[in-house]
Order: structure tokens, then C-alpha cells, then sequence
């Protein structure tokens, strides 16, 4: 069902929780639909912690992943 807004939504709803002080924990079956949802909230100022394979991480990201694979070795 590509095009009906499911990540938007999703990113609203995100939005909206942490705007009331909650925790989301988002997961999916794939990497590639985390990073579209972080994608849109990455401008929000919102502290995200993403889990996964380097080799899966959106090109995007990778600049980030690579510092904190530097940090921790």
C-alpha cells in the first residue's frame, strides 16, 4: 500500500508522544521503513537511538553510525 501516508502517521504519532514526555519504541521488519520513520522526525529535535546491522543503515545515517562506531571502539 505504497502512497496512503503510514509513515507520516507514524511520525506524527511519534511527534505527539514525545510532545507529551512519553517513550516510543519503534521497530519493523525491515531497516529501510525505521529510517524512512526517523528520516521525518530528524529535524524535530526529538534523541532517537537506532539498533540495527551498520551494513543496513541508510546512507543518510551513515556518517552518523561511523562516529559511533568510532566512539565505542
Amino acid at each position: 500500500m505504497p502512497g496512503t501516508g503510514k509513515t507520516t502517521t507514524i511520525a506524527h504519532i511519534i511527534r505527539a508522544l514525545v510532545g507529551q514526555g512519553k517513550s516510543v519504541l519503534l521497530t519493523s521488519y525491515t531497516h529501510t521503513a525505521v529510517d524512512n520513520i526517523l528520516l521525518k522526525i530528524k529535524n524535530d529535535n526529538i534523541n532517537t537511538l537506532r539498533l540495527g546491522s551498520g551494513t543496513k543503515v541508510i546512507h543518510i545515517f551513515q556518517d552518523i553510525f561511523d562516529l559511533l562506531v568510532l566512539i565505542i571502539n
